[in-house]
């Protein structure tokens, strides 16, 4: 395409703007690694069928990414958009109550690996509470929605609260 419309981006102008606008967002809502205490049976669905991933980029990413959460501080999310929701008039800066809803949901990556988001939304923003942009992301991690899991990695979040 870039050959027919030289007028287009390449490919590495727009991978520099990603890392850019991921280096500011970085900045603005950092994002912390931490270990979760799980068995490392509960990361991947059990199935005796081979996995065919050569990828090493892809086995690099999953390996790194065993018993580690990915954590976002909700303060830091809230002081990031408490702004624009005031600008939208659907926060009322007189009136400090914000109602949030928390919720988790495991998902299949693929057929072998699972991963568990954790997302808040403001309840006061009620005509958009289907709108995936206005659901924030605080915890990532892979494996399944377990109790013990849950609790140990929500422990921040509770304290953050």
């Amino acid at each position: 395409m870039a050959k027919i419309y030289p007028e287009l981006d390449r490919e590495y102008i727009i991978s520099n703007e990603k890392l850019n606008l991921d280096k500011i967002m970085q900045d603005i809502i950092p994002l912390y690694i931490m270990d979760i205490n799980i068995n490392s049976s509960t990361i991947f669905a059990t199935n005796n069928e081979e996995i065919h991933i050569d990828n090493e980029e892809i086995i690099y990413g999953i390996t790194e990414s065993v018993r580690k959460a990915s954590y976002r501080s909700i303060k830091d999310i809230l002081k990031y958009i408490i702004l624009f929701y005031i600008e939208e008039n659907i926060l009322d800066p007189s009136n400090s109550l914000i109602i949030l809803r928390i919720s988790d949901d495991g998902q299949n990556v693929g057929y072998y690996v699972k991963y568990v988001m954790i997302t808040c939304s403001i309840l006061n923003d009620i005509s958009n509470l289907q709108i995936s942009e206005r659901h924030y992301t605080i915890v990532l991690y892979p494996g399944i929605e377990d109790y013990q899991i849950l609790q140990n990695i929500l422990m921040l979040l509770i304290h953050d609260l």
